[in-house]
């Protein structure tokens, strides 16, 4: 066994509008296009490290990231994960995963996240959401996400997502 586990690169598009400092003008926040190089490693079984870096295309100009990620057993099975994602110009956020992989082929994830996304400088939020994901051919793997997003008790509101994966 080797320590490094997986080389994973992607793309991301981050793309919404928030309400300013004084909640008086909408202005557009995120990115258009991220890419990102991240390696995955696992010096000894069950227990793995993961560690991205990112380069964005941000409203403010060209920006970098990074994002690490601790998980004790199976990224696709059981497993509890604790993380932290940062991206200039966009924000911050700390997580703490339990995912199962009770339900054959269907991978299943709670995340709890404090994050200030998806502008630097507004107050912190809190969010819970639901992943589930499924194999739709050798290789290839949707995923939905549900949830709920709060920053102050007037914005707040469901969230969701879909996501795809093609692994070779």
């Amino acid at each position: 066994m080797y320590p490094l586990q997986e080389v994973r690169v992607g793309y991301t598009r981050l793309i919404g509008e928030t309400r300013d400092g004084d909640l008086q003008e909408t202005v557009d926040v995120g990115f258009k296009v991220a890419g990102w190089f991240e390696l995955g490693l696992a010096a000894v079984e069950g227990v793995e490290l993961d560690a991205r870096a990112m380069v964005m295309a941000t409203s403010e100009g060209f920006a970098v990231g990074g994002r690490g990620e601790a998980r004790l057993g199976d990224r696709d099975a059981s497993h509890l994960a604790l993380g932290v994602e940062h991206m200039a110009d966009i924000g911050t956020s700390g997580f703490f995963r339990l995912g199962w992989g009770t339900v054959p082929r269907v991978p299943m994830a709670a995340t709890v996240e404090v994050t200030t996304l998806p502008a630097t400088g507004r107050d912190t939020g809190v969010r819970l959401f639901y992943d589930v994901a499924t194999p739709i051919r050798p290789g290839v793997r949707i995923g939905l996400r549900i949830g709920y997003a709060a920053r102050i008790h007037t914005i707040a509101g469901v969230t969701g997502g879909l996501d795809a994966t093609v692994e070779f």
